[in-house]
């Protein structure tokens, strides 16, 4: 919530201070009982779960100070947006948890604080298979992504 994107964005900048005068000193994360109830009526599931690139690596680069192949998978996906990261991780973990089949080409969207600015057709997989040669995720096409996407800084104590 101390990023410079909430001081730049009047819109975000009103946001933090709403949840500031609420007490609260981190963005929050959880689905209010309203949207959630939204979401059961329209028969969207909600998919909980470990982040396929940030579980246990957050651990190993916070405590090891050690970098992994997934940390430079993730971040080599941030180079085309902070969103392509979180579309394929979204696609990973509802194909992990049987929401959506394998194999499936799903339209995709995601965004940072700023908003939802990233759209991809992915071919799903399960994490297990995110590099099979035939069963693998794919992106397949890119619809939509910000002309210029701020990505956050590199440092190995990087919170996403």
């Amino acid at each position: 919530m101390d990023t410079d994107l909430f001081d730049s964005n009047p819109g975000l900048k009103t946001i933090r201070y709403q949840w500031r005068r609420e007490g609260k000193s981190r963005i929050p994360m959880e689905i209010t009982a309203d949207n959630k109830e939204k979401l059961d009526v329209s028969r969207i599931p909600v998919v909980k779960g470990t982040i396929p690139f940030f579980g246990p690596n957050f651990s190993i680069r916070l405590h090891l100070r050690q970098v992994t192949s997934l940390d430079i998978i993730a971040k080599t996906l941030e180079l085309i947006s902070p969103g392509t990261l979180v579309v394929l991780e979204c696609v990973l973990m509802a194909t992990d948890a049987g929401v959506i089949p394998e194999g499936v080409r799903i339209l995709a969207c995601a965004g940072t604080e700023r908003g939802l600015d990233t759209c991809w057709i992915i071919r799903s997989a399960t994490s297990a298979n995110l590099f099979h040669p035939e069963y693998g995720a794919r992106l397949i096409e890119l619809p939509a992504k910000p002309g210029i996407a701020e990505t956050p800084d590199i440092s190995i104590e990087y919170l996403r």
